[in-house]
């Protein structure tokens, strides 16, 4: 009947016949044109995004081309630069004035203060403060280093910065307040194995990028050398780490209900943890412990989509194709922000399935419960009932599943 999605198993895709009841992906900026060149009013190497909470005006650092663009979204504006001068690098030197007159050197990574006022941005060796409400807005520096920075973020309080050093191996702490404090919270400048259930600081990291800390302060971050998910918890200050097999990591932003959304570069994909009931449930401090979440793909069939045919319009979120994702941020009511710069684009992924697992399967239990679904296979009779097939391929699809998503498919 008309609204009535079906889900076909156990074939190589899943068809619906209500699109509205699938989370899909489409394209919001992307400066290729048709003849192949990039059109230089657009961000050509989007590497990482930051929204205001509606998602009305979308900040965009454009690594290659050393700005941060500024993109009234609801409006219907272009994007304009917001700082730095669009194809001119800088020296990484501590300078201040106008943001649009202050050369950058590749900004990659950007966090966006609660209030809207200041936008802070991160580049090579600086961290640098865009003052939002200045006319024209201003630039002042905010942390320099002699060693890479992989990324940035701020406390729910606002007066304190976590900055990546990427080449030390280490997370910092960068007080706001004038004149303030840099403090250790992880790492010992040398790289090393993962170590679970220590004092952070007293633990080897090996290339930290992308950073978040969540509203209980506990901070989140990408340790790339190690290809892992960990975490530094407010409460112990002891580290704990969530996943130990990212492929290609670059890029990472909180979503609802304490996930958290990792861009895979490498998989073209973009992969969603949850923890599986509290936050650090079962995980005693000093014991070694490892603390796994669940995790599952919710944007991109891992293949690259320059080798795919290049489709760019919209499509099931599970079925796009992306090529090395990287910045992320994730806004209520909107959906998940994507940075996708090999392609020159900026894709928003809307309102994601939680039924979604690893594009194999998808549990319509809710809409099946609400008569809004209906479970068919191909080949089967014309009124609908399921064959003996059907079960058998669902079964063999759950049995292939990761352990913690077939637990949860049997608690159902």
């Amino acid at each position: 009947k008309a609204g009535v999605a079906q889900c076909f198993l156990p074939d190589a895709g899943i068809e619906w016949t209500d699109a509205a009841l699938s989370a899909s992906v489409e394209v919001l900026l992307a400066p290729q044109v048709p003849d192949g060149t990039l059109d230089p009013t657009l961000p050509v190497g989007p590497r990482a995004i930051a929204s205001t909470p509606g998602g009305d005006v979308v900040y965009i650092a454009d690594m290659p081309a050393h700005c941060v663009w500024s993109w009234d979204r609801p409006a219907g504006k272009m994007p304009t630069v917001l700082a730095g001068i669009q194809g001119v690098q800088g020296d990484g030197e501590s300078h201040s004035g106008p943001a649009c007159e202050v050369a950058l050197e590749h900004p990659h990574d950007l966090a966006l203060a609660s209030d809207g006022g200041t936008l802070f941005l991160c580049e090579l060796y600086v961290v640098r403060a865009v003052n939002l409400r200045a006319q024209p807005p201003s630039l002042s520096t905010v942390y320099s280093s002699d060693h890479g920075l992989g990324g940035i973020a701020l406390f729910p309080d606002g007066r304190r910065l976590v900055v990546a050093e990427h080449s030390r191996h280490r997370l910092l702490e960068v007080s706001l307040v004038q004149g303030g404090d840099v403090r250790v919270i992880a790492g010992i400048g040398q790289p090393g194995p993962l170590r679970n259930g220590e004092p952070a600081s007293l633990t080897a990291l090996s290339n930290p990028t992308k950073v978040a800390v969540t509203h209980k302060g506990d901070i989140i971050f990408i340790d790339g050398g190690n290809r892992a998910l960990r975490v530094v918890e407010h409460r112990s200050e002891c580290i704990h780490t969530l996943s130990g097999a990212i492929d290609a990591p670059d890029g990472l932003a909180l979503g609802p209900e304490s996930c958290v959304f990792v861009s895979e570069g490498r998989s073209h994909q973009v992969v969603k943890f949850s923890p599986s009931c509290g936050l650090f449930t079962g995980v005693v401090s000093g014991s070694g412990s490892r603390l796994e979440w669940n995790w599952s793909r919710c944007v991109g069939n891992g293949e690259d989509w320059l080798t795919s045919g290049h489709n760019d319009g919209q499509a099931a979120a599970l079925s796009s194709c992306l090529r090395k994702p990287q910045g992320l941020v994730w806004v209520p009511g909107l959906g998940l922000l994507i940075c996708d710069p090999a392609r020159h684009a900026v894709l928003l992924a809307h309102a994601l399935t939680p039924w979604a697992w690893h594009g194999q399967l998808i549990l319509l239990r809710r809409l099946v419960e609400d008569d809004r679904a209906v479970l068919r296979s191909k080949g089967s009779d014309c009124q609908g009932q399921p064959s003996p097939c059907t079960f058998c391929g669902a079964l063999a699809i759950l049995v292939a599943l990761p352990d913690e998503e077939f637990r949860e498919v049997l608690s159902w």
